[in-house]
């Protein structure tokens, strides 16, 4: 992103912000969580629920999160899904969340996964602090839009706010580690999982905006 396309997103997002505000404060906002209800167990994947600490919830900037550790045999992935308040604080980038609770960001690209699945593209991170190295998979949902740039996401939720509908933000997160640095290993491991869940998911947070969801656009972060 050039020196300008940045400023012009900086100015873009604090003018939307000022009248998301605005709007939601005249319009009221959705309370509900999308995410309540979401399956314990799935196709022989066993979750157990972990609680966030007070600095985990401050860097999301919101409690409505689904944060859950499945397993099945030697596999392990931790979803993580928070759904953002009025204001859309916790749909951030990723690696803000990690760093702010110190890990280290080894990588970081968009990732077209293959074969083509919900969803196609996400943001791949790799991860490492202390002796621990984890493999991420990220994307942001607004309504029935999916992509995995922060600044689009947020362009994306003005636009609603100027609409009827409230269409809330969603960051969703999958992460697995990687074992003896075997990262196709572990992108197998999300995938298996996603390709299990990922419809569940989307169609939760994709109902949360009263409306049936239609096939999900998916754009880059780098656009």
């Amino acid at each position: 992103m050039t020196v300008a396309k940045l400023v012009t997103a900086v100015l873009l997002l604090g003018a939307s912000a000022a009248l998301t505000q605005f709007l939601r404060a005249e319009r009221g906002a959705v309370e509900s969580s999308a995410i309540t209800g979401f399956p314990q167990t799935v196709d022989g994947w066993q979750g157990t629920d972990r609680t966030l600490t007070e600095r985990q919830y401050q860097l999301l900037e919101t409690r409505d999160v689904l944060f859950r550790e499945f397993r099945k045999g030697s596999q392990e992935v931790l979803l993580c899904v928070s759904v953002a308040g009025r204001d859309r604080k916790s749909a951030h980038p990723p690696a803000v969340c990690y760093r702010g609770q110190g890990w280290e960001v080894m990588s970081e690209r968009d990732h077209a996964r293959v074969p083509a699945q919900a969803p196609p593209v996400v943001q791949e991170l790799r991860i490492q602090k202390g002796d621990r190295d984890l493999l991420v998979y990220a994307w942001y949902r607004v309504g029935d839009q999916i992509t995995t740039s922060y600044v689009r996401q947020q362009w994306w939720g003005f636009l609603a706010d100027l609409g009827e509908e409230v269409r809330r933000s969603s960051l969703i997160r999958v992460s697995t580690p990687v074992a003896d640095g075997d990262v196709e290993a572990a992108r197998r491991t999300l995938d298996e999982f996603l390709g299990l869940t990922v419809e569940e998911i989307e169609g939760r947070l994709a109902r949360s905006k009263h409306k049936e969801p239609s096939s999900p656009r998916v754009t880059s972060h780098r656009e």
